[in-house]
């Protein structure tokens, strides 16, 4: 399916589900389950958190929806990014003196198809938050929206609301700053 035939399935997908049909929102959320979630896992400290910030996502996404409208110039997958980005914000607003903000992100293309199965592994989690953690912020939110939820950087343009060569000046400082913390990485794979 091409990416203009994607966006309007979806679009037709999100009118039905505006119209309470639980079967479009049930398709909505088969769709993007998979990249909200590798979103939320790589911001924060645990699997399960992720799992819980990833449910009240769509549980936002599903009460909110008669709010979304594609006439705003959003398109639904970067509305759905925002809210998930807004939710990771939100719990390390509330757990500010007892979390430190864990941001996320990897390297390369070949890394990155194998990375998210690898990364299950704590260890390797946690050293490559640190290392995340040493990089600015917007570029490691470009990594991960682009290799881990595996998003065209027309679509994280629009969550970061950024140009699209904004996206790839951070997705390449961000690639180069990582590297340099994490020199050895494929040696993990």
């Amino acid at each position: 399916m091409s990416k203009e035939d994607a966006e309007i399935y979806i679009d037709g997908l999100v009118v039905k589900a505006q119209n309470e049909d639980i079967d479009s929102f049930s398709l909505l959320y088969d769709e993007l389950l998979d990249p909200v979630y590798k979103f939320c896992f790589f911001r924060v400290p645990t699997k399960e958190l992720a799992e819980d910030i990833t449910s009240d996502v769509f549980l936002t996404v599903w009460n909110k929806l008669d709010t979304y409208s594609k006439s705003s110039g959003i398109k639904f997958k970067s509305w759905v990014f925002r809210i998930a980005q807004n939710k990771i914000i939100d719990f390390f607003r509330k757990n500010k003196d007892t979390l430190e903000l864990k941001t996320d992100i990897l390297i390369e293309d070949k890394v990155s198809k194998l990375a998210f199965n690898k990364v299950e592994n704590d260890f390797l989690k946690v050293r490559l938050q640190k290392a995340l953690n040493s990089i600015a912020y917007t570029q490691s939110q470009s990594l991960i929206l682009k290799y881990f939820s595996q998003l065209e950087n027309s679509e994280i343009a629009e969550i970061m609301e950024k140009s699209e060569t904004a996206v790839r000046i951070l997705q390449s400082r961000g690639v180069k700053n990582l590297r340099k913390q994490l020199p050895s990485f494929e040696d993990y794979l």
